[in-house]
């Protein structure tokens, strides 16, 4: 099983609207929420690793807020599986590299990750369409593998396979990942984004091939939704999650 835990943070440079993502996508009575107040932001950080360390012992599937969740609950994570162990996947648009603040907001999580410690051979990033300069720079220093969204997913798969054996992953998903015509949802939607298919390909496949101990799915905003593509496709990505781990517990 894998518990679901509603963390609705936004520290996104004056951009709302995830943080209500939880209530838009479960009912209240299936998942625990941190008490997030999104008015300090250090205190929210604090908050948001301190549960994590204890989160962590389970499987957990968090739910965003937007992306600056996968910073404290990663600097957990490190702190729990050891810098050699921890694998990050990323889905995102954004390359998420920018020059990094104190906590760092959506924009800065990976550069933040790799500068408290998360080794940068340690992390894959899938479906980077929109890279900035200093990002690109940044990303050739450290080494960092990211694949476009027209990428060959039996070549991902490869690569994860051959990088995260043995180890322990953490999983994000940014909602943005996705083509706009499917999730336009967003804050900041990028267009020629991936499809719902090759996502649950890559999805089931990264189940397959490695040992992930946590996941999280960030940046929805239903106010921006169209006809709730968005909203039900986040529906189905939360189920999709949930029944490879239900499949799992079975069949051992």
């Amino acid at each position: 099983m894998v518990d679901l835990i509603c963390i609705p943070r936004i520290n996104a440079l004056g951009l709302k609207g995830p943080e209500s993502s939880c209530e838009d996508l479960l009912d209240s009575d299936i998942y625990e929420t941190v008490d997030i107040k999104n008015e300090d932001i250090h205190e929210d950080e604090q908050t948001i690793f301190d549960y994590s360390k204890d989160a962590l012992l389970k499987k957990c599937l968090f739910i965003g807020g937007d992306h600056s969740i996968t910073y404290p609950i990663g600097k957990a994570f490190l702190e729990k599986e050891g810098r050699a162990d921890s694998f990050l996947i990323v889905f995102d648009a954004h390359a998420d590299c920018m020059e990094s603040m104190k906590e760092p907001t959506h924009e800065e999580i990976i550069r933040g990750l790799v500068e408290v410690g998360w080794r940068s051979e340690n992390i894959i990033m899938i479906g980077v369409r929109k890279i900035e300069t200093q990002e690109m720079k940044f990303l050739k220093e450290n080494d960092i593998m990211y694949f476009s969204a027209e990428e060959n997913e039996k070549g991902i798969l490869k690569e994860i396979e051959l990088r995260a054996n043995e180890k322990s992953v953490y999983l994000s998903i940014d909602i943005d990942v996705f083509d706009p015509s499917i999730a336009p949802g967003v804050n900041c939607p990028e267009k020629d984004g991936i499809d719902e298919e090759y996502f649950l390909r890559l999805l089931r496949g990264i189940y397959k091939k490695t040992n992930i101990k946590a996941y999280d799915l960030v940046e929805i905003v239903r106010k921006k939704d169209v006809e709730s593509k968005t909203v039900e496709l986040g529906q189905r990505i939360i189920k999709n999650i949930v029944d490879l781990e239900k499949d799992s517990i079975e069949i051992n």
